[in-house]
């Protein structure tokens, strides 16, 4: 069966159908000296912007709040700078709303020669966010402890690289179109062993949410992929089963089950790290998984480019997307491959 040869690479360039995209003069009447904007369709905020002007990198900060409409409240704050072989200057900002940190709230410019190129990230709205607290951190971090009831913590051993209890910063999650003020912790024991990120809600002291920060590592795994015959993958070992997710390259691929909603997407497994499966085209999942891998290499080897925002983005993939869909596309964030049609074309994963 003919299928479409898609292009990894188009990471940079394909527009999904659910963003929202304005070019050329519809940009620049938004945003001023761009010619090419994202709007994310989730937020309705940019999350990717391209400058055709002039704009110095010297007054990115101020040329962040004004072109993304930030309020008085709101602020981003330079928290990492690096340049690259090519001379490219990556900045790297936080967003802060009443000095108070938004969490995933990030944005990342591109300069080169003293003059902004592009930008990308995450922008979140306010909505009247209540920045008052009714327990104090002390009383927070009871709680946490609470919730963690632990034997031993790292804090309690001699010697330790974490010789004090973890201090609870103030930071606002934005969850499922609400704002929410927590006290976040991370906090690591020794027995068991266990390390976690610990949200406790602000005004009531309830656990809002937990991250785990301990995974069972990558592991070297076998793919014998739809397109590119047997290839060797990276996956991760997880509750006695592989997945396919890589911490290294934060490479991950997700089955969507013939789903549009992302939501309802789950983790392909394999019992061996043999990745065999051929039912309902699960071995092009191996293939989307083995590219990702495959560009992040080349970006990495040939222009020590962290991913491909320059700042370690991760490389997100799902696959059965609908039900005879014969299109693959990059929506801004993430890759999303239909199954083809049954006949004229298959999977859309090959690279």
């Amino acid at each position: 069966m003919r299928k479409i040869i898609t292009l990894l690479f188009l990471l940079f360039s394909i527009q999904g159908v659910f963003a929202q995209v304005f070019k050329d003069k519809e940009a620049s009447l938004r945003i001023k000296g761009a010619d090419y904007i994202n709007i994310n369709s989730k937020r309705k905020t940019p999350d990717h912007i391209q400058l055709s002007s002039e704009v110095s990198a010297l007054s990115s900060a101020s040329w962040l709040k004004s072109s993304l409409k930030l309020s008085s409240s709101q602020e981003f704050l330079l928290i990492k700078e690096e340049v690259d072989q090519l001379g490219f200057a990556h900045l790297k900002y936080q967003l802060y709303y009443k000095k108070i940190p938004v969490e995933g709230g990030t944005y990342n410019l591109r300069a080169k020669n003293g003059l902004i190129k592009n930008a990308n990230g995450a922008f979140f709205t306010e909505s009247s966010i209540s920045t008052e607290t009714s327990i104090s951190e002390v009383a927070a971090f009871d709680k946490a402890i609470s919730y963690f009831n632990a034997e031993k913590y790292y804090w309690q051993e001699e010697n330790t690289l974490f010789p004090e209890r973890p201090k609870g910063v103030l930071t606002i999650l934005p969850e499922n179109d609400t704002y929410v003020l927590c006290y976040k912790y991370d906090v690591f024991s020794l027995v068991p062993n266990r390390r976690e990120y610990v949200y406790v809600e602000a005004k009531t002291g309830a656990i809002y949410k937990t991250v785990n920060r301990i995974h069972e590592g990558d592991a070297t795994g076998t793919a014998v992929t739809k397109y590119s015959g047997t290839k060797q993958i990276t996956t991760d070992s997880y509750n006695g089963v592989y997945r396919l997710r890589e911490t290294a390259r934060k490479v991950e691929t997700y089955n969507l089950q013939n789903s549009t909603s992302y939501s309802s997407a789950v983790d392909f497994t394999d019992a061996d790290n043999n990745w065999n499966t051929t039912t309902n085209q699960d071995n092009a999942a191996y293939d989307a998984h083995f590219g990702s891998e495959a560009v992040y290499d080349f970006y990495k080897t040939k222009f020590n480019r962290n991913s491909y925002d320059g700042v370690g983005a991760k490389l997100i993939s799902y696959v059965h997307y609908s039900y005879n869909y014969v299109n693959a596309f990059w929506n801004g964030s993430y890759m999303t491959y239909g199954d083809g049609d049954g006949s004229s074309y298959t999977a859309l994963t090959s690279l």
